[in-house]
């Protein structure tokens, strides 16, 4: 029996142990957790805390696309398509120093051939400079000029002839 009873006292022993091990950890973390807190809290504001500002965003629906209103309103009178002058740009000769004028700061398109449908290559900017080339050639109702920039002859095509102006000439 006693030695029974040994046996016993060792289990005891060994179960006291393990409950007085998890105790220190349990301490230990306990302790961290406390010495870490205030390191992880926010600095305190001197004022009140903001109330929390949520916002609502609802999700898309499908939407109709009315069709175009054929009729006017009754008491207004319809706007009519802009027109533009036909023509432009007479009396420039092969040669002749042009600059960009009257696009409102738009800019003049140069394109890669004489009519409304094809490439814009370039955007000539008001006042700048250009070199007439070829021209003039009828297209869409316009007279149209074959430029290139005298200081850098990437930039070429070919302009409705409108909206240059000869350098020397009154505007």
């Amino acid at each position: 029996m006693n030695q029974m009873s040994g046996s016993r006292a060792m289990r005891l022993s060994a179960n006291r142990l393990a409950v007085l091990v998890a105790a220190l950890l349990g301490l230990g973390c306990a302790g961290c957790l406390i010495l870490i807190g205030p390191l992880a809290r926010p600095a305190r504001s001197g004022g009140t805390v903001p109330a929390p500002v949520f916002t609502v965003v609802d999700l898309p629906t499908q939407t109709t696309t009315p069709p175009p209103a054929t009729a006017t309103a009754v008491g207004l009178t319809p706007i009519p398509s802009p027109t533009f002058p036909a023509g432009g740009g007479e009396g420039f000769a092969p040669g002749d120093l042009v600059e960009v004028s009257g696009t409102a700061g738009d800019g003049l398109r140069l394109r890669r051939a004489p009519n409304l449908e094809a490439e814009i290559v370039v955007l000539g900017v008001e006042s700048e400079v250009f070199r007439v080339i070829a021209g003039p050639t009828t297209a869409d109702g316009y007279a149209w000029w074959q430029l290139v920039n005298p200081y850098d002859s990437g930039k070429q095509g070919w302009a409705v002839g409108l909206y240059l102006r000869k350098l020397g000439a009154s505007p």
